[in-house]
């Protein structure tokens, strides 16, 4: 096999690679097209894990090809790798396929691949989305009377961040609903599942009656309008470093805490997604115990319990997830607010899995707040944003619940594991 046998395709919309590659008998080998490690709380963030990629067969017969992605033929990978999306077409919804390769983090992987004669191929371990095609289908979702599509900041390159709201902000309690962070992932399909349950409900106009909700379903839209891997334009991961930054390198994370601040959410939900990995959909959840009062402690625990028996048990608990630089702390602590602070699907349970799960989150949520009588944002949201003010001990209780996850609990799995080696 030789270049002139199989051409790498990197000049069309959506492309994830870069394009210094070579050609060895039958394998090829590729890098991916990198961008900034974001440094968050103690630690950074490598998102350099996707791929976009097109091969062109330039002869009459069908060529097998070993594809080796920022890896060596012989590097020892220790994950399996499942799952590619292919098509013909990269401006069309890629096909998922099952696969036999290895993998690695960060962003290494090695499988095979045949591509028949005188044909193209595009491949990409991520379900592939354009920014001008998303943006089209929210405005689509959001073409209905109840909806109201409200700017709420630019970007660097000057693209509107958009929150659709349903119901009285002002006046009702606001759950808020957020996605695209990081493009790649897909979750953005999260919310486009809820607000098109939510369009049909035979319930609408009862639940409009008692809540209200804020969908931003792309959070970061100069990253998916450049095909960025984690990071808006300037390079940073705004999910892991959401505040720390100037308002010149991010302004999305400013625009967004502004408006935080203006509907007072009573629930947050940030939805995000597994596209390759070998991992089961799952929330990370947070302790009760990091509230104020009994009754956000029993929402809290409630929504906990919801989103894990969703995903079938399945659930994380990380100390990253603490840190005090994220938007879903900040929220947590300033105003109160019932957090799922991520909320992993997977893609490769296919889009009517993902749909179900997510108006199940959906449904599930507004009847957790019924059940508890919640029809006051100041039945719990704290002062200045609600009416409560925070008793000294819970502060102090909160702060040794946070002290035990960041510092401690990572403190003795360390320990632990070095006494298991």
């Amino acid at each position: 096999m030789t270049p002139d046998e199989i051409e790498l395709l990197y000049d069309f919309e959506g492309a994830m690679i870069d394009p210094d590659h070579k050609i060895t008998n039958n394998n090829l080998y590729l890098k991916i097209k990198k961008e900034n490690v974001t440094r968050g709380f103690r630690e950074y963030f490598n998102y350099n894990l996707h791929f976009n990629f097109g091969l062109k067969n330039n002869t009459l017969k069908k060529i097998g090809i070993n594809i080796h992605i920022e890896c060596g033929a012989y590097d020892r990978l220790l994950e399996e790798y499942k799952n590619l999306w292919v098509s013909n077409d990269p401006s069309v919804e890629y096909d998922l396929i099952g696969i036999s390769g290895e993998m690695g983090y960060p962003g290494k992987y090695r499988f095979s691949i045949e591509i028949g004669p005188n044909s193209v191929l595009y491949l990409a371990n991520f379900p592939p989305i354009y920014y001008n095609r998303i943006t089209e289908v929210f405005n689509r979702v959001s073409d209905n009377k109840d909806i109201k599509t409200k700017k709420i900041g630019k970007t660097i390159e000057g693209r509107s961040i958009n929150a659709y709201e349903y119901g009285d902000l002002k006046n009702n309690p606001v759950f808020l609903f957020v996605s695209g962070f990081h493009p790649p992932e897909r979750d953005t399909y999260a919310i486009e599942s809820i607000m098109r349950a939510l369009n049909r409900s035979e319930n609408k106009k009862e639940i409009l009656e008692n809540y209200s909700f804020s969908f931003i379903p792309i959070l970061n839209p100069d990253g998916f309008a450049n095909y960025l891997q984690g990071s808006n334009i300037k390079g940073i991961n705004f999910h892991w470093k959401f505040f720390g930054n100037s308002i010149e390198e991010c302004p999305e994370s400013h625009a967004i805490w502004d408006y935080c601040k203006r509907i007072k959410p009573v629930l947050f939900m940030d939805f995000h997604s597994f596209t390759f990995q070998n991992h089961a959909p799952r929330p990370y959840v947070i302790p009760q115990k990091v509230h104020y009062f009994r009754k956000s402690e029993k929402i809290q625990n409630e929504v906990n319990s919801l989103l894990i028996d969703i995903c079938h048990g399945e659930y994380s608990i990380s100390d990253k997830i603490f840190a005090p630089n994220l938007l879903s702390t900040t929220l947590q602590k300033e105003l109160g607010t019932v957090i799922s602070p991520k909320f992993h699907i997977h893609m490769k349970e296919g889009f009517e899995e993902v749909e179900r799960k997510s108006v199940d989150i959906l449904f599930g949520l507004v009847d957790i707040f019924q059940k508890n009588g919640i029809h006051s944002r100041n039945d719990f949201l704290v002062y200045p944003y609600g009416k409560n003010r925070i008793p000294k001990y819970t502060k102090i209780r909160r702060n040794l619940v946070i002290y035990y996850y960041l510092t401690m609990r990572p403190f003795l799995g360390r320990i632990k594991n070095r006494l298991n080696k």
